[in-house]
């Protein structure tokens, strides 16, 4: 009876998650990551539900369908977490070692001997999420939530390897009959409801985080483009150098302003004007991760933030903004014009405060002014001179 129950507690809590995780998506489908967290838990209940229920568990369709269902559990999840990050995950890497693993499985006789399935799926499992961890943990964030998410999966990856071993050392080899009717099973069982209500509880804590700071950044958004207002920004700034001063991740600030952006208003209206602003806006929260801090600093002026970023890699992305902005057709301005911007970007050294790498960022927009707009230049430390300007400029250009 134990036994039952310790098989029904796994999949119940899984499925009650994936309805919280379906719902919550519904509500906000542009976070993909929300419908991840739907699916993997659904994942999860299925294949906790035919391993311990299955009535020929030897036979190969159930074994293939156990690892199946346990792999893309662990990969969907893995993605998921990422993605709210907004950190990319190596899904070809992740599909081609799933099926590496279930070629072993396949040929794999747990009807004589469990231990080479076990070490092949939980070895595939731990891999997965100890590199879903590493690239959450590039993305700098400081956050309660987000650190706790990195390190409840490094545990889980960590138990991942340990629980196999642990098995085979404490029973000894075994077929899958006596591996279901063993101790080991039964503790296998028990860690994992305990682990899975651990997971789902640490990200119910982060996306909980995430909606406050939606609600938050809701009311101090600029309503055009919805980044947030000047005095918001440079809180949320202030805040991510003053809990990144130890880390030494490097970071870079950019800074962007429309060109002729008063000629745009003269000619086709303020309206035309604000949905320019409005376009260019939507591009940079498109383009840029969920790490990240953007925001509308003025008229036509934005600033970006961002962590775990060379000087280099921010004067790249800065260049695709640029060319993405002018690429743009904007509605209420002549179909045969293009709107540009200019890019000013620079380095935060450690220790060094918003305003003086604002500075040097806005001296480096305004030489991108002076030596014809539409382009990016990169200010490196202090006041550059022309030449330096010029290469940095050259560079990015030609990135």
């Amino acid at each position: 009876m134990s036994d039952q129950v310790l098989g029904l507690i796994t999949p119940g809590m899984s499925f009650i998650f994936a309805i919280a995780g379906l719902v919550l998506w519904l509500r906000n489908r542009d976070a993909v990551h929300l419908l991840g967290f739907a699916v993997a838990p659904t994942l999860i209940g299925l294949s906790f539900t035919v391993n311990h229920y299955a009535s020929a568990p030897n036979a190969v369709e159930i074994r293939i369908l156990v690892g199946f269902l346990s792999m893309s559990a662990v990969i969907t999840m893995a993605w998921a977490a990422c993605n709210r990050m907004g950190q990319r995950a190596p899904l070809a890497i992740w599909i081609a070692g799933a099926l590496a693993t279930a070629c072993v499985l396949l040929v794999s006789d747990p009807a004589r001997d469990v231990s080479v399935w076990l070490f092949a799926l939980n070895g595939f499992c731990g891999i997965v999420f100890v590199m879903a961890a590493q690239i959450m943990a590039r993305s700098g964030s400081c956050e309660f939530a987000d650190r706790a998410l990195v390190f409840v999966i490094s545990l889980i990856a960590i138990q991942f390897f340990i629980r196999p071993i642990g098995v085979v050392l404490y029973t000894g080899p075994m077929n899958s009959v006596e591996y279901r009717e063993s101790v080991g099973h039964a503790v296998l069982m028990a860690s994992s409801a305990i682990l899975m209500l651990i997971l789902v509880a640490t990200i119910i804590v982060a996306l909980v985080t995430d909606q406050l700071r939606t609600i938050h950044d809701d009311a101090n958004s600029d309503p055009l483009t919805g980044l947030p207002g000047r005095r918001a920004f440079e809180e949320k700034v202030g805040q991510a150098l003053s809990e990144g001063e130890d880390d030494c991740v490097p970071t870079c600030l950019i800074v962007a302003d429309i060109d002729h952006f008063k000629q745009v208003n003269d000619l086709w209206g303020h309206q035309a004007g604000d949905r320019a602003i409005g376009s260019f806006g939507k591009l940079i929260s498109r383009t840029i991760r969920q790490s990240d801090i953007a925001g509308r600093i003025g008229g036509e002026e934005f600033s970006l933030l961002v962590s775990n970023c060379t000087q280099s890699q921010a004067a790249r992305l800065a260049e695709r903004l640029r060319k993405s902005f002018a690429a743009l057709q904007h509605e209420g301005i002549n179909a045969d014009i293009r709107l540009t911007a200019s890019f000013g970007v620079t380095a935060i050294h450690g220790g060094e405060g918003y305003a003086r790498a604002f500075s040097r960022a806005d001296r480096a927009l305004y030489e991108a002014k002076e030596a014809g707009r539409d382009r990016v230049v990169v200010a490196e430390s202090g006041r550059k001179s022309g030449a330096g300007a010029a290469e940095q400029q050259a560079r990015a250009n030609a990135a």
